[in-house]
């Protein structure tokens, strides 16, 4: 198999997937130099990329078709952070050797995922890496009505804090596989398979367009990202250690261990989001975003402009979280 058989093979495995690929807001697709895409009328287009690289964003010996959700999901979970409507994607795709086997089970995981979020492959490129490493970039674009678009820098002091759903779990097993010798293999690849298969939380990004006042999704770890939405908002921030949910498999950690996971693992993708007091009633009465969200803190006011800060209120006592997480090129 040669690159255009490659190219030609994924766009029938799309195909196969039953993705609609006759869009009237694909005027052009795969075939030309590029694609042209339409947004309906009075929206904007939003996009995002991300690059995953094999032994630093997935595990090498993941099952690709793991890897083929992945790879798209944590692109998805930008656009829900956005309140954006996913649309189109683009692929890169960089492999040592063009594998059959391998391309199908990737193909399978990435198409079955954008099927349920209704985002069509519309171009992309495919070229062969000079060492034994795999690297996929994807471009996803998507979009959202005029001036609705969510983002990082809107926060408000007497806001509250939410999360759509558990986090610190994909620390604490990337945790496992690295550091615990013991770990018996079947059960490495059960952890790495829950890594690998986040659910993009797309619909509550829509639902939250004229509710939330900043979003942003968990990749970096919670601190990290949470910290980004006080300095763009210049605003600080409490936590509340009672009301976090700990994953089930923290349990048998200690409350602080568990506690390290949740404020500073990353790989989640689940939302972090604030909201006006105004709007609560509108939380608590829409079905689809009340069953999955929970209240973990309140904004508040900065000391002083541009010196944003994180507490966490445990036992009565505040103490000030770190902005650490996830960085890329850092060697600790």
């Amino acid at each position: 198999m040669d690159e255009f058989t490659l190219i030609q093979y994924i766009q029938d495995k799309q195909k196969l997937h039953q993705i609609n690929l006759n869009n009237k807001n694909i005027p052009i697709t795969i075939g030309d130099d590029a694609a042209a895409v339409m947004p309906p009328d009075n929206h904007e287009i939003i996009i995002t990329s991300d690059t995953l690289i094999s032994g630093v964003h997935f595990f090498k010996d993941s099952n690709p078709k793991d890897i083929g959700h992945k790879v798209l999901a944590v692109n998805l979970s930008d656009l829900a952070a956005m309140g954006a409507t996913p649309a189109w994607f683009t692929l890169n795709l960089t492999l040592p050797e063009i594998n059959k086997a391998w391309v199908t089970k990737f193909c399978d995981g990435l198409f079955s995922l954008a099927k349920k979020n209704n985002i069509t492959l519309v171009g992309g490129d495919t070229t062969k890496s000079l060492e034994n490493s795999i690297s996929i970039t994807i471009t996803a674009i998507g979009y959202a009505p005029k001036n609705k678009a969510i983002t990082r820098s809107k926060a408000n002091p007497g806001d509250g804090i939410y999360l759509s759903g558990e986090v610190g779990l994909a620390g604490y097993l990337i945790e496992q596989i690295y550091n615990n010798k013991n770990l018996d293999n079947k059960l490495k690849q059960e952890y790495i398979k829950l890594i690998n298969n986040p659910m993009p939380q797309n619909q509550l990004g829509i639902n939250l367009r004229d509710i939330a006042s900043s979003c942003i999704d968990i990749s970096d770890g919670l601190c990290a990202d949470l910290y980004h939405i006080l300095n763009l908002s210049n605003v600080s921030a409490n936590l509340y250690m009672d009301k976090f949910k700990i994953p089930k498999m923290l349990n048998k950690l200690t409350q602080d261990q568990a506690l390290e996971h949740i404020l500073y693992g990353g790989d989640d993708y689940q939302l972090c989001f604030t909201a006006p007091k105004n709007v609560s009633q509108k939380l608590v009465n829409n079905k689809t975003i009340n069953n999955q969200i929970f209240k973990i803190g309140e904004v508040i006011a900065s000391k002083s402009e541009k010196n944003s800060e994180l507490f966490l209120i445990k036992n009565k006592n505040k103490i000030k979280l770190k902005n650490i997480g996830y960085q890329h090129f850092s060697n600790n």
